[in-house]
């Protein structure tokens, strides 16, 4: 049966909480979205994440999957919730994004598009509507992308299973204020395995010609390093996916507790992962990867929010990881995701790397 048929049908008759059940009610006809321009991001999209596998299933601890990418409907609520979901049924490895996620992540794509300081950080000048609108398209694109294999690193690190080896769908995200939240520090450092996972991937692709090209000739960056600039148009990309979802303070009480760590944790791991990858492939780009760069390139991201209070639950997020106590929930948390290196199969690693072919526009 076609993947597109499983996934509608199941997300017809399963049955998790109600609250869940909304997340997902049917699977989204991409030529039905408006607008046509959300519709073209996403069906360049879908096929760049399900095209990397056509030579074959991938290999996780549930054996051999088939990876498919694809979005649902938003459902008929007052606040939809924006969310993305990874799960396996009849052999599918199952991606699935919903379309309030969809469009949240466009409209923080406009806001960072449109934004000067992102212009200057990234070395381009956009007169034209245009040019501003092939930004915040390409930036939408990875954005997508990096989610996309975010939700694949769950399925390749055999975190889509319970303790009696069926498939347990895993949630991106999640409400880490409700008092009933059940997580614990390996749940957040699957997270932190997921978000390293993509963010290799996305490195590995961007650095590569076949997505570079589309980029540098579109946007034209005038500095002289456009390596620098692919890297950092990367990051405003992953770094204002993790702004996504920041909308509240971090209850320090039950750090513990959360399903995901802080946004501001999560950066940090990429980050260090990233300039691992750098070390090994691209070592004259190492120092990219530092500390001051970081904070640099942080701060054109904090502009692009104005006066939302994303900033300020970012600045109390990185209050509480210098301190003493911050410090011990990170050396804990890299604990956990040390033991669950440790317990992964080469396999797990082990994936086919491409790309988007991106197209002139």
């Amino acid at each position: 049966m076609l993947p597109e048929a499983v996934l509608d049908r199941y997300l017809r008759s399963w049955e998790p909480p109600l609250k869940v059940r909304e997340c997902y009610p049917a699977k989204q006809d991409l030529a039905r979205i408006d607008p046509k321009d959300l519709g073209w991001i996403l069906e360049m999209v879908q096929p760049a994440i399900n095209g990397r596998y056509t030579s074959g299933p991938v290999e996780t601890p549930l054996g051999p999957l088939t990876v498919h990418l694809d979005f649902t409907v938003a459902p008929s609520v007052e606040r939809p919730p924006e969310n993305a979901v990874s799960f396996v049924r009849e052999g599918y490895a199952f991606l699935v994004l919903s379309m309030p996620l969809v469009r949240r992540i466009f409209e923080i794509c406009e806001e960072v598009g449109l934004t000067p300081a992102i212009h200057e950080l990234l070395g381009v000048n956009l007169p034209s509507t245009k040019d501003k609108a092939n930004l915040i398209a390409m930036l939408a694109v990875v954005q997508l992308q990096f989610i996309a294999l975010h939700e694949l690193g769950h399925h390749v690190h055999g975190h889509c299973h319970n303790e009696d080896e069926r498939s347990e769908p895993v949630h991106e995200f999640g409400d880490e204020n409700d008092q009933h939240s059940r997580g614990d520090l390996q749940k957040q450092a699957m997270e932190v395995e997921a978000d390293c996972y993509a963010a290799v991937l996305m490195l590995d692709d961007i650095l590569k010609p076949s997505m570079s090209d589309g980029i540098i000739n579109t946007l034209k960056p005038e500095g002289p390093d456009q390596n620098i600039f692919l890297l950092n148009f990367l990051f405003v990309s992953i770094a204002s996916h993790m702004f996504l979802k920041l909308q509240s303070s971090v209850d320090v009480s039950r750090i513990e507790t959360r399903t995901h760590p802080p946004q501001l944790a999560r950066l940090n791991f990429v980050m260090r992962e990233m300039g691992k990858w750098l070390v090994m492939n691209h070592s004259e780009l190492a120092w990219w990867a530092s500390v001051p760069n970081f904070q640099t390139m942080m701060r054109a991201v904090e502009v692009c929010y104005g006066e939302s209070d994303s900033p300020r639950f970012w600045r109390e997020q990185g209050a509480f990881l210098i301190s003493a106590e911050g410090e011990t929930y990170l050396e804990g948390l890299g604990d956990e995701r040390n033991k669950l290196y440790e317990q992964m199969t080469p396999y797990r690693w082990d994936s086919f790397l491409g790309g988007i072919d991106w197209p002139a526009r």
